[in-house]
């Protein structure tokens, strides 16, 4: 592919680990979730969430952390758990190649927009926390569009994105981290796509399954571009 960008008038941003490092959000909610369980039970298992975190294990990571501290808990105090790390209030800051890209997009009036997976009570704190809101043309949260079936490699939010700024797939570019779902419909519509592999990403040492599913090229800093 070409590396020559000049022409896009479009530049489409996914959230988690490529405009912020998630493990803000996560290590915010866990330590949320830990004064929970210090006040209930009496012991903090943020070093337990924190440690398995580190291994990569965020399934089920509030029975195993309370099973490390010796306390077998309910299902239903565990839903208490995952509500408090969902609705908490993040405290986040973007990336430091982040504002200084954007400003640069702007200064040569190209469109911006995200597009995010995930719930969409959970993204918009995120995207609040963030304070980016002035750069950005359009927001999409792919979860008010039907639900989990429209997330990514879903085309949809793609499809929304490109329509409602009026924009020709062949002018447009989505910036991601996950191979695994991120730019497959970007490919099949005929965008470019990058990945940008930062090194605490969270997806860093994943590898598309598929041929589809890789990005045009990889960068390690929005300042390559």
């Amino acid at each position: 592919m070409s590396r020559d960008l000049s022409d896009l008038r479009l530049w489409i941003f996914d959230m988690d680990d490529t405009l912020y490092p998630e493990r803000e959000f996560v290590l915010g909610g866990y330590r949320v979730v830990s004064r929970i369980t210090q006040e209930d039970h009496g012991v903090s298992i943020e070093d337990a969430l924190i440690e398995r975190f580190q291994r990569g294990q965020r399934n089920s990571a509030f029975n195993l952390a309370l099973k490390d501290k010796g306390i077998d808990a309910e299902e239903s105090y565990i839903k208490v758990l995952v509500h408090a790390y969902r609705e908490h209030t993040p405290k986040l800051s973007p990336f430091p190649d982040v504002l200084p890209f954007l400003e640069k997009l702007r200064s040569q009036s190209k469109l911006i927009a995200l597009l995010s997976d995930g719930l969409e009570t959970v993204q918009r704190r995120k995207w609040d926390a963030l304070g980016l809101t002035e750069f950005f043309d359009l927001v999409v949260f792919t979860e008010s569009l039907g639900g989990p079936q429209n997330w990514k490699p879903s085309p949809k939010g793609f499809e929304l994105a490109l329509k409602g700024l009026v924009v020709e797939p062949r002018h447009a570019v989505y910036v991601g981290d996950n191979p695994l779902k991120d730019f497959k419909a970007p490919r099949e519509l005929g965008m470019k796509s990058i990945r940008i592999i930062r090194p605490e990403g969270q997806h860093r040492n994943l590898v598309a399954m598929d041929p589809r599913y890789e990005a045009d090229f990889s960068i390690q800093s929005l300042s390559q571009l």
